[in-house]
């Protein structure tokens, strides 16, 4: 195929600082051309599939002497020295495995090189994969290795800058392994590395990413996933409460405000963990839809509730915490000042007190 062999791009095209081999490879025309080649081999074996009996084996690579030749002489560095298209590879890894599993088996680590000295190539293909393919269950024992070099190298500088981080891609490809029971903390290290290398940003984004994944899930999700979910936000704040910083851990877990306010995990234990979380860092994230949940959840947990409001007011140095939910705010402290408990009833006092000697005096009749 003639195009697979175009100038375009060469290693003059990607000097610069916003060089992005995952941009150029689908914008130049080698890149284009390699990833047509993987299409013609699926549409052949579509093809061969349509005139054969289902029990027989779909076509393989080894099958398709003309695909073979191609990706196997794109992947010779001697002969193909671009990132640019080591991009490509990356981008279709998930395709390229379904497609024939052995032929994957035997060239990952030529995608995927492990070496020091070939470091650009390893992240020029990994940085497209983990961005551009959801986390392949199947795949990810073959690519233990290459997870483990990537979260070994976190802190380092990426290629790739749209649409999504690589680093905060990887964050997602954990937690959803870790949701489903292919990562633990007790089997190996994975999971264990990637808390101790990540920073609270990336920690953060991981947080994030639960709670709105699981803000999605219908009835059907089974209950051992909420329960591992569970599992693994004890095992985060123990670690911020045995910190001596525990100032490194506040966006991590300001993001448990989107799994507060998912309603997925239990009333009782969530607005606890919440309290837990509040306590550390006095900051939320979704912090309207905390609010508002909270006036909900008051009538049952009234010493609760008050008391993450007050928490977040007074980390609030912006004054914007409120802003938009008022009357919610209002309405969790005067239940919890008629719900007849003591540290409830006190604990909302102090509240509206420490509100209005921040200026909202629009609070000042609910102490009359």
């Amino acid at each position: 195929m003639p195009l697979t062999d175009d100038p375009f791009p060469s290693a003059e095209d990607e000097r610069g600082e916003k060089f992005d081999p995952s941009f150029l490879s689908i914008n130049c025309t080698r890149g284009r051309a390699l990833s047509t080649v993987m299409q013609y081999a699926q549409w052949v074996r579509n093809c061969d599939n349509a005139r054969k009996p289902p029990q027989e084996p779909p076509l393989m690579i080894e099958e398709m002497p003309e695909v073979r030749e191609i990706l196997d002489r794109h992947l010779d560095i001697s002969r193909e020295p671009t990132l640019t298209i080591r991009s490509v590879y990356g981008q279709h890894l998930s395709f390229l495995a379904g497609l024939d599993l052995e032929w994957f088996r035997a060239n990952v680590g030529r995608i995927l090189p492990l070496g020091q000295n070939d470091s650009a190539y390893f992240n020029a293909a990994w940085e497209s994969f983990v961005v551009f393919n959801q986390p392949h269950d199947t795949l990810l024992r073959e690519l233990m290795p290459a997870y483990r070099k990537a979260i070994a190298d976190i802190n380092m500088p990426r290629m790739i800058r749209s649409p999504a981080s690589p680093d905060e891609s990887l964050a997602n490809h954990m937690m959803a392994y870790y949701w489903r029971s292919h990562l633990t903390f007790e089997s190996d290290r994975l999971l264990e590395d990637f808390y101790t290398s990540a920073p609270d940003s990336l920690r953060g984004h991981a947080m994030w990413f639960i709670g709105r994944s699981a803000s999605g899930w219908d009835e059907a999700a089974p209950p051992e996933v909420f329960e591992r979910l569970r599992s693994l936000m004890e095992q985060r704040l123990t670690a911020a409460e045995q910190s001596v910083s525990p100032s490194a851990f506040t966006r991590e877990l300001a993001n448990f405000g989107w799994w507060f306010t998912s309603g997925k995990f239990g009333e009782a234990w969530s607005i606890a963990t919440l309290l837990r979380a509040l306590r550390l860092t006095k900051k939320t994230e979704g912090e309207m839809d905390v609010v508002k949940l909270l006036a909900q959840l008051c009538p049952k947990y009234p010493a609760e509730c008050v008391a993450c409001l007050g928490l977040m007011v007074e980390g609030d140095r912006d004054d914007w915490v409120l802003v938009g939910v008022e009357e919610d705010a209002r309405q969790t402290i005067k239940i919890a000042l008629h719900g007849g408990r003591l540290y409830a009833v006190t604990a909302a006092r102090r509240l509206v007190e420490y509100l209005i000697a921040k200026g909202q005096y629009g609070f000042r009749d609910l102490l009359a």
